[in-house]
């Protein structure tokens, strides 16, 4: 873990423009595992917020430069470099109301999750996940209401199995030829579903890994 500190060295950073070398996905992900290497969330969440506010400083200098620029070429890439660290940033925040969720503050997560409003879909997603996670389906429906993975999921912590098995279903026909971890996470959610409805003879039907639908199969001997 030694050498996941030094990342925040001034070794790592340019001399003449301050500019860190090591990539930011990598030193987001340093911060994830420390947390999970010293078994201390809260190390996490004051990484995080390290690294919020040294996105905010560049945020600002690049919306200075931006006011100030004239040349069309450089405002347009000073622009979506903004776009860029206002994502990073938007994700940032998603990553701490996690770690508080990891740290079972759940008041402090649900009070944090409502000072955010990310504007990338994908982002809107997760923060909705994390509102499932404390219980809130209805925050977590209005913060993702096109995404219907989210739908979904929000259905089956309401309870509403049969419309959930429903959406499921639509989930898997949609995704066949697609990205196969989804394909794989709709059928295992419609087994549920089927579970909870009574549809013994569905359950095993959706799912197409052998090893998961053997589990099942002993789950119904039993």
């Amino acid at each position: 873990m030694k050498c996941l500190e030094d990342l925040n060295s001034s070794y790592y950073r340019d001399e003449e423009t301050g500019t860190h070398l090591v990539p930011w996905e990598l030193r987001v992900l340093a911060v994830r595992l420390q947390g999970m290497g010293y078994a201390d969330a809260r190390r996490g969440v004051m990484g995080f917020y390290e690294l919020a506010r040294e996105a905010r400083l560049i945020l600002t200098s690049l919306k200075k430069s931006l006011s100030i620029s004239s040349i069309e070429n450089e405002k347009e890439s000073l622009e979506e470099e903004i776009r860029i660290w206002e994502f990073r940033l938007q994700e940032l925040g998603i990553r701490v109301a996690s770690a508080l969720v990891e740290m079972e503050d759940l008041e402090g997560a649900a009070r944090f999750l409502t000072t955010l409003d990310p504007s990338s879909p994908g982002l809107e997603s997760q923060k909705a996940l994390l509102w499932l996670c404390l219980g809130d389906v209805e925050a977590a429906r209005a913060c993702a209401q096109e995404d219907r993975v989210v739908g979904a999921l929000a259905s089956m912590a309401d309870g509403e199995y049969g419309v959930a098995a429903g959406s499921w279903e639509e989930l898997v026909s949609s995704a066949e030829g697609g990205d196969r971890q989804e394909k794989a996470m709709c059928r295992q959610n419609l087994a549920v579903c089927y579970l909870y409805l009574g549809r013994m003879d569905s359950v095993c039907s959706p799912l197409s890994s052998p090893t998961f639908s053997g589990l099942v199969e002993k789950m119904l001997m039993e």
